[in-house]
């Protein structure tokens, strides 16, 4: 970790000084001041200034200055202090420091590491000799001293920014520390212990030193099962302090990576040159976030190769859940690589064929703005059932400006006439004076909204108690004064869009697309869509799919015009309709009998043929009608589905993302 974040800064450092230096050649150049030499002065003082701020922020180099970012239980200011302290040790002092660790441990207990490894432990007397030698070295002074060291740097992360506290181990303690291990004040030492002892700090290079010798460089193989927890879930989980200290392990990361993502980091890290990682890990780990955090790195930037991964996998013990399977190698790997148990010439960080296309697609400016998630209510006391609903209109007819019928992914997957079977308390961005004119509504919100918003860790959730938690108000500005929508369940098995009526409330479960005509409605029911939302969302256990409107749509390359969609596309919802309505059938009932192989009735097999023409048009709008396209009945990674072959996807989702990379460079269509 410190040799990457070391080589990009010094690559950094060295493109600044040269463009300082060319401008320095050219103010020599120039006659006494004039325009130009004002404006390259000012570029050149600019430069300067981005130079001074590009220092090390890793272990050996520098507290971080995002270790005193403040969390809510922090003081603000004392933050502020502490954050300007360690920015000006940094910079009148770091730049000092090119080598490794100041402190480093002895040969002679670096072997003796080494022999606590060595033979079986097959006897009680064998095991209290090495952990009587065990803890004889960890109580060696130069163990203690970098100990020391490592337990301040991470301590800082977890320091309580208040007036009245200990001084933390900022940048220049830190320095001062790595040469004298008496540096801190009593009251800072011990504070360094007693959240080590309480957070548990753990070293992998010191509670291991025999593996992370030159010689070495770690582990030969690391093997894990790590938690996962999607990562808006780790600051509730486990506190600000650690989703903090984790997400400043790297820029790749972000809120929403999961915490698999940081052991596969680590893992990797941990490796030696040639080693090999095995983990189980969720199928999330390839969402946006996660991925951009751990495999795209590790696999594009680190010397990491994909040499096996299982994508989705239902786990064989009791939790009801699926997972992924990854095998990492690192440095170049030259030897058989599966995918789903086949054989592939190359694995993406999305743990897909690298026949498809490597590189990630890039959200695209045509589709901005056109895809939203619905309402989060967040309160069961909001719902309301017909009956409820139709006694607040009768008793004031104000109450229908705020009493709307809502629509959910339920309604969409499970009714063969897909309508709202539920209402909703709806006092959009309206002000608690406004909404308390509705008085049979407040007094239902007050009630049972109010004493569980009450509850919530989140202050802005309770102030607005009387409001959706996230109105999504951009969401109905966007399709105001259209007669429908499209919209789709963001999890679901068939991932087929479908038409609703304007003027409901749309839950949080579906996606909504800001469109009402049947040529984009066609386009979002192709086989062309659904292969590029399957591979780029995430999976939900054997069979269905977490659509992600972020990557599955504004990543998804447009055709040039959708002339000759409409039609077939009409024709499609018309039909299924109809189907859906005489079987008695929801969309997710409807498409496991498309994807049954033995069901060969007449409605069934026209609607496959409808799919194949609304498919043939979408291609045809591409441009691609030298696209041979074949179905088939087959096991893909998402069950047994009909649809287009594995050939034929491979080579529509490569001239996808040939597409999509060319529109986000300003290439042509």
């Amino acid at each position: 970790t410190v040799a990457r974040n070391r080589a990009q800064i010094e690559d950094a450092r060295k493109q600044l000084e040269q463009r300082v230096a060319e401008i320095d050649q050219q103010l020599r150049e120039l006659l006494p001041f004039t325009a130009d030499t004002g404006a390259l002065d000012r570029q050149r003082r600019a430069l300067r200034k981005e130079l001074d701020e590009c220092v090390y922020d890793s272990w050996a180099d520098a507290v971080p200055d995002t270790a005193f970012t403040a969390a809510p239980d922090d003081d603000k200011a004392t933050a502020r202090r502490w954050t300007r302290e360690n920015q000006l040790a940094r910079k009148t002092r770091q730049l000092q420091l090119h080598g490794g660790v100041l402190v480093e441990l002895p040969d002679d207990l670096v072997t003796l590491f080494d022999r606590l490894g060595e033979g079986a432990e097959d006897n009680i007397a064998e095991v209290t000799i090495r952990a009587e030698m065990f803890e004889g070295a960890q109580r060696r002074a130069e163990y203690a001293h970098l100990q020391t060291v490592a337990h301040a740097w991470t301590a800082a992360f977890f320091w309580p920014l208040l007036p009245g506290a200990p001084q933390p181990p900022y940048q220049s303690a830190f320095l001062t520390l790595q040469s004298s291990p008496a540096a801190l004040s009593a009251e800072s030492a011990a504070h360094v212990r007693t959240l080590a002892e309480e957070r548990r700090f753990f070293h992998f290079e010191l509670a291991f030193p025999e593996v992370f010798t030159a010689g070495r460089g770690g582990f030969d193989a690391v093997v894990g099962n790590p938690p996962y927890l999607g990562g808006l879930h780790i600051a509730p989980e486990y506190g600000h302090k650690v989703a903090h200290f984790l997400r400043s392990s790297g820029p790749e990361t972000g809120g929403n990576t999961d915490l698999s993502a940081y052991f596969l980091r680590r893992g990797f890290d941990a490796l030696a040159p040639g080693g090999h990682l095995g983990f189980i890990t969720t199928d999330k780990i390839t969402a946006t976030a996660s991925r951009a955090a751990a495999l795209t790195p590790i696999s594009e930037s680190w010397g990491g190769s994909i040499v096996d991964a299982v994508r989705s996998t239902p786990w064989e013990g009791q939790a009801n859940v699926t997972v992924a399977v990854v095998h990492l190698h690192r440095g170049a790997w030259t030897g058989p690589k599966t995918l789903d148990g086949r054989l592939v010439p190359t694995i993406t960080p999305a743990l897909t064929d690298g026949r498809t296309g490597t590189g990630d697609p890039v959200p695209l400016p045509d589709n901005r703005g056109k895809v939203f998630q619905g309402s989060n209510v967040l309160g069961k006391g909001f719902i309301l059932t017909p009956a409820e609903a139709m006694r607040l209109t009768a008793e004031a007819a104000a109450n229908a400006d705020v009493v709307q019928p809502i629509i959910g992914a339920d309604e969409v997957t499970a009714l063969p006439v897909i309508a709202p079977q539920r209402y909703v308390i709806n006092f959009g961005s309206r002000s608690l004076e406004e909404a308390a004119e509705y008085a049979g509504p407040m007094e239902i919100v007050l009630r049972l909204v109010k004493p569980e918003r009450d509850k919530n860790r989140d202050p802005r959730r309770r102030a607005i108690w009387w409001q959706f938690t996230r109105p999504a108000q951009n969401l109905y500005d966007a399709v105001a004064g259209q007669s429908r929508v499209i919209a789709m369940p963001l999890v679901s098995k068939a991932v087929m869009p479908v038409f609703l009526d304007a003027g409901y409330v749309y839950n949080h479960k579906l996606a909504v697309f800001a469109y009402d005509d049947d040529a984009h409605f066609g386009l979002l029911t192709s086989a062309v869509h659904w292969w590029w939302a399957v591979t780029r969302s995430s999976p939900r256990g054997e069979t269905r799919i977490t659509y992600s409107p972020k990557d599955a749509f504004e990543t998804l390359p447009l055709p040039p015009c959708l002339d000759g969609v409409d039609g077939p596309a009409r024709a499609l919802d018309d039909h299924r309709r109809s189907v859906m309505a005489a079987a008695g059938q929801g969309m997710t009932k409807l498409y496991n009998r498309v994807n049954d192989p033995n069901d060969t009735t007449p409605e069934i097999t026209e609607l496959r043929h409808l799919h194949r023409e609304l498919d043939r048009a979408v291609v045809d709008a591409y441009g691609w009608a030298d696209l041979q396209m074949d179905y088939a009945h087959w096991q893909t990674r998402w069950g047994q589905r009909y649809t287009l072959t594995d050939a034929v996807s491979t080579e529509l989702l490569q001239r996808l993302l040939t597409l999509n990379l060319a529109r986000a460079e300003g290439g042509a269509s």
